[in-house]
């Protein structure tokens, strides 16, 4: 998969994939979500260091051994190829859909009651989700000329993410899964009703931007998991510091495409 995002790398602003090949290669990146999670929040220091750099720099874009191999492609490369294959709205779906599960997991899998013992798969999930923004937003931005072609595309992204059935994710836990169907029914009970592209387009613009999204992840867990309510200082704290990762993880998203 290193060696595809390689290969798949453009200039930015020239995040060109063929359409027949943009599902499959989101399908294999939602295979790759605990690569990719990390990679966009920025921070985890293997996959930073691993990373390939320009001028031969940094390493050669894998680590582990035969059990536990991880992939670490540039960062910038592989936000471009994600930016080229969401060009078909069902493939950028089947990305977004696979890190909001990879996020819900993290977050049941640290456990505890505290927002400190979610505060860094939040501020992670916060960052990725930044990067999924930009890439939605240049999508957006690229058929600008045609009002028409940006509500289609957003009516289709809203239904790809939220709109489909909610089947069991593999690999997580039953917490886990109620805050994805949680989320997912949130948002596809506010498309209820609407019978055009323009209406299902607002509700895109209001249900996938990652900072909502967030919030409602950690207020599900919140209010679930014996933690402090969602209006509780510490809760907000945590929301807070989410806010700020989700800066950062689209500004640099933005960078890497030419934004």
């Amino acid at each position: 998969m290193r060696d595809t995002v390689e290969l798949m790398d453009t200039a930015p602003g020239h995040e060109e994939i063929k359409p027949n090949l943009r599902q499959p290669l989101a399908n294999c990146l939602a295979d790759y979500t605990n690569d990719t999670h990390e990679i966009l929040s920025g921070v985890q220091g293997s996959y930073v260091h691993e990373a390939p750099q320009e001028h031969g720099r940094g390493g050669d874009g894998l680590f582990g051994d035969s059990k536990d191999a991880y992939m670490a492609p540039n960062s910038d490369k592989l936000i471009r190829m994600m930016r080229g294959i969401s060009e078909d709205p069902e493939a950028y779906g089947t990305m977004h859909k696979a890190e909001t599960a990879y996020i819900a997991k993290q977050m049941e899998d640290n456990g505890g009651n505290t927002a400190d013992s979610v505060r860094e798969p939040v501020r992670k999930g916060g960052s990725a989700l930044g990067a999924y923004d930009a890439v939605r937003e240049d999508v957006i931005y690229d058929k600008r000329d045609s009002a028409n072609a940006q509500e289609d595309w957003k009516a289709k992204t809203i239904y790809h993410v939220a709109g489909t059935p909610v089947t069991m994710v593999p690999g997580i836990g039953d917490a886990a899964q109620r805050m994805l169907d949680a989320w997912t029914y949130d948002v596809s009970n506010q498309e209820k009703g609407y019978n055009n592209d323009a209406a299902a387009a607002e509700v895109a613009d209001r249900s996938l931007k990652s900072q909502r999204e967030m919030q409602f992840l950690v207020d599900e867990r919140a209010n679930g998991r014996g933690m402090p309510g969602m209006d509780d200082p510490s809760v907000n704290d945590l929301q807070f510091d989410m806010r700020n990762d989700h800066t950062t993880g689209e500004k640099l998203a933005n960078d890497a495409i030419g934004r």
